[in-house]
């Protein structure tokens, strides 16, 4: 059973939506539905997709941590666009990031 774990906002994930390879993205906001009796229904997440202003509503279960999945999501084979465009995507996420924690420390 895959380990669970926990996502919430800000967190850059792997996506998949049907007909279309695992793509990284950026998650915007999460939502959670119960019925009265405080039973879940549903967990969905919007996301903002790496190299596109596309956002969409995807399940949790669509979701996959980026880091720890990287090595199985990232298709090597792929190459032009794909490659050049995640691997831009990422160089510039974790500039930026490193950035931030430089100027504000690691919150």
């Amino acid at each position: 059973m895959p380990r669970a774990f926990w996502r919430k906002v800000g967190d850059i994930v792997w996506a998949k939506i049907y007909g279309f390879p695992w793509w990284p993205a950026r998650i915007l906001t999460i939502t959670v539905s119960r019925k009265d009796n405080g039973l879940l229904v549903r967990q969905e997440a919007t996301i903002s997709w790496f190299g596109s202003p596309t956002t969409s509503f995807l399940a949790l279960s669509q979701l996959s941590p980026f880091l720890e999945n990287f090595q199985l999501r990232f298709n090597k084979k792929r190459k032009g666009l794909y490659r050049k465009r995640i691997l831009w995507e990422i160089e510039h996420l974790f500039y930026f990031s490193n950035q931030i924690i430089i100027l504000y420390g690691n919150t």
